[in-house]
């Protein structure tokens, strides 16, 4: 297992993952379903720079990136984007969440029962990757 996350790691599965998803085209329906909305990205690591630099992210209304990391560093923004507390994620202004972390059942439930919890709205929420990302790592 250390092997395969080594490989990983190295930047060398993101390319095999997005492709084995045929993500270009999962992604232009993303666009078109999230047209008219302002959405605010969860997840500012690996997966998210992979996506940042090889996607067109203008086809997106996005209103800022969020990530536990930034609840202890003084970031203002991150790959162009602003970046955004939990506090300001609770009160935002937009209206979707889109999960771009390896992790996004484990996020959703954080964002859904803690974060917002059971007295207050939260956003719609969408993933990045249409499968969770460690089925993929099983596959390769």
């Amino acid at each position: 297992m250390k092997k395969r996350n080594e490989k990983f790691f190295e930047g060398k599965t993101w390319d095999v993952v997005f492709e084995q998803l045929k993500f270009s085209k999962h992604y232009e329906k993303l666009c078109k379903k999230l047209k008219e909305k302002r959405i605010v990205f969860y997840g500012a690591g690996l997966m998210f720079d992979y996506f940042a630099q090889n996607y067109d992210l203008s086809k997106l209304n996005i209103a800022g990136i969020a990530d536990k990391k930034f609840e202890t560093k003084n970031i203002e923004t991150y790959q162009g984007i602003k970046t955004l507390s939990f506090e300001e994620l609770k009160n935002g202004d937009f209206d979707c969440i889109l999960i771009t972390t390896q992790y996004p059942v484990v996020i959703r439930n954080f964002l859904k029962f803690e974060l917002f919890g059971l007295n207050k709205k939260c956003p719609s929420i969408y993933f990045l990757l249409n499968k969770p990302f460690m089925l993929y790592l099983e596959e390769i």
